[in-house]
C-alpha cells in the first residue's frame, strides 16, 4: 500500500485534540440503519426459563441503529465484518471472560413470550469512512480514516421500552498513504477497530462494550432520568461551507452527525445517561437477529427529562496573511447551545448561551479551497467538547475567547450552575 507515514490515534475522550494535518480533509457522512445474520444457533448456552425473570438478560448481540432497508448504504463495512467474522460469538465469549457484576447474561434466543423480560445489545450507531487525494508541495498523498461508534443498550422486552444506555468511546483511526488505500485495507481496519486493535491500542469496541456491561446496573434498577438531543438547527451562514454531499436529504445526515457528536460528548465528559438520537424522539429502531429471525425491533424511548437544542449559527473564514509559501486564515464556528427541562406544561430553560471557537490555520500553496471544510468541521467538534469540559472557569482559554463582559460572565455562570445540577441528576 506504500505507506508514506502514519498518524494513528484513538478518539476516545476529547475530539478537540484531532491532529491538524494540512491537506487531510474529512467529510463525515454519518450512516444510520441496518441488519445482520443470526448468532443464537452458534452460541449454545442455557435455555430461557418459562418463568419470568428480571436479573437474567438475554444477549441480543450486535445490532444497528435503524431499519434493515438501508443496511448496504449506511453500514456496508461494519455489517459485513459482523457477518463474515462471526463477531456475535466473539462478543459473547468476551462477555463470559468478564461477566457483568449486576446481571446474568443468557445466550438463548430472545423471546418475550418465553420468559425474557430484559435484553441487551451492542448497538452500532455510526460508520464513517473518508478517502481523500491531496496535493501538497507538488506531491500527491492520500489521507484516509475510519470512524465507528456504538453504545450499550438494555431494554425491557415485554414493554419494548429502553431502560438503560451507555455510550462507548468514538473510535477513529487515521493514516496518510503515498498510494490510494485499498478496500481490503479499509475492511481490515474496521475489523480491528471492532475486535482488539485500535490504532496500536489493544482494545476495540467489543472490549469497551464488555467493560461498560460489567459496570452496568441491573435493568430493574436503571435510571430513566436522561438527556436527549432534541434538535439540531443549521443556520443559513453555515450552508455555503457545507460540502454538497452533506446538504442532501434536507440536511438529515448532517443533523444526525452533529447530534451524535453532542450525545457522545455529554456522555463521555459528564458520565450522564443519554438517549440515542433519533429523528422521531419517541421510537428507536434497531436491526438484529431476534427470536424468529432477522427483524427491526422498535423500542419506546422514555420521556427525557432534559432536551438539548443545538444551533449551528454559521462558519466564518477571515484571511490573516499570505505569501508564496501559502496563506494563513482564521476559521471560526458560531453556535448556540440550549438545555431545557422537558416538562409537561412546557419547556423551561436551564442553559442557553451562544458559544464560538476560532483557530488560525496555515495553508500551504497548492491547497484546494474546497478542502477547507476540514478546518470548520474540526473546530465544530472542538467546540462541542470544549463546551462540556472548559466552561467551568473563566480562566480557561475557551472561556476567554468568548469575549464576555462581567455582566455576561455572571449570567453565564449562573446558568452553568443550573446545568451542573441537571448533569448531577442524570449521572450514571
Amino acid at each position: 500500500m506504500g505507506v508514506m507515514y502514519s498518524i494513528q490515534y484513538k478518539a476516545v475522550r476529547n475530539q478537540a485534540d484531532l491532529p491538524r494535518i494540512a491537506g487531510f480533509f474529512a467529510l463525515f457522512i454519518l450512516m444510520l440503519t441496518c441488519a445482520f445474520p443470526g448468532f443464537s444457533e452458534q452460541m449454545g448456552g442455557q435455555q430461557p426459563s418459562k418463568r419470568g425473570f428480571t436479573d437474567t438478560v438475554a444477549f441480543a448481540g450486535i445490532t444497528f441503529l435503524g431499519g434493515k432497508q438501508d443496511l448496504a448504504i449506511q453500514y456496508p463495512l461494519t455489517s459485513s465484518v459482523v457477518k463474515n467474522n462471526n463477531l456475535n460469538a466473539i462478543l459473547y465469549q468476551a462477555i463470559l471472560k468478564k461477566p457483568p457484576r449486576n446481571m446474568t447474561v443468557s445466550a438463548s434466543s430472545l423471546d418475550k413470550d418465553d420468559g425474557h423480560k430484559y435484553a441487551m445489545s451492542m448497538l452500532i450507531d455510526s460508520e464513517a469512512v473518508s478517502e481523500e487525494q491531496v496535493t501538497l508541495s507538488k506531491s500527491t498523498v492520500y489521507p484516509w480514516w475510519v470512524q465507528l461508534s456504538a453504545q450499550l443498550v438494555i431494554f425491557d422486552v415485554e414493554a419494548s421500552q429502553l431502560v438503560y444506555t451507555k455510550t462507548l468511546p468514538i473510535l477513529r483511526c487515521t493514516d496518510i498513504n503515498s498510494t490510494a488505500v485499498s478496500r481490503e485495507a479499509i475492511v481490515q481496519r474496521v475489523e480491528d477497530m471492532l475486535t482488539n486493535n485500535v490504532c496500536g491500542d489493544h482494545q476495540g469496541l467489543i472490549q469497551y462494550f464488555v467493560d461498560a456491561l460489567y459496570q452496568a446496573p441491573a435493568p430493574a434498577k436503571a435510571s430513566l432520568v436522561q438527556f436527549a438531543v432534541a434538535d439540531v438547527i443549521v443556520g443559513d451562514k453555515a450552508l455555503p461551507y457545507l460540502p454538497q454531499r452533506l446538504k442532501e436529504s434536507g440536511l438529515d445526515v448532517y443533523r444526525r452527525y452533529v447530534a451524535n457528536q453532542l450525545t457522545k460528548a455529554m456522555s463521555e465528559t459528564q458520565n450522564i445517561a443519554v438517549q440515542p438520537y433519533t429523528a422521531d424522539q419517541s421510537v428507536l429502531q434497531m436491526q438484529g437477529r431476534f427470536f424468529g429471525g432477522e427483524q427491526t425491533y422498535k423500542l419506546t424511548l422514555p420521556r427525557p427529562y432534559y432536551k438539548v437544542i443545538f444551533t449551528l449559527r454559521g462558519f466564518k473564514k477571515v484571511p490573516y496573511s499570505k505569501n508564496r509559501a501559502g496563506e494563513s486564515n482564521y476559521y471560526g464556528v458560531f453556535s448556540e447551545l440550549a438545555v431545557v427541562k422537558n416538562l409537561k406544561r412546557g419547556d423551561q430553560d436551564v442553559f442557553r448561551q451562544q458559544l464560538k471557537y476560532v483557530t488560525n490555520e496555515k495553508i500551504p500553496s497548492g491547497f484546494f479551497s474546497h478542502e477547507e471544510w476540514y478546518f470548520f468541521d474540526t473546530n465544530l467538534l472542538a467546540l462541542i467538547y470544549k463546551a462540556n469540559t472548559e466552561t467551568y472557569d473563566d480562566r480557561t482559554e475557551f472561556m476567554k475567547a468568548q469575549g464576555f463582559d462581567r455582566t455576561q460572565q455572571r449570567a453565564f455562570f449562573k446558568q452553568f450552575e443550573k446545568l451542573k445540577e441537571a448533569y448531577a441528576s442524570c449521572r450514571l
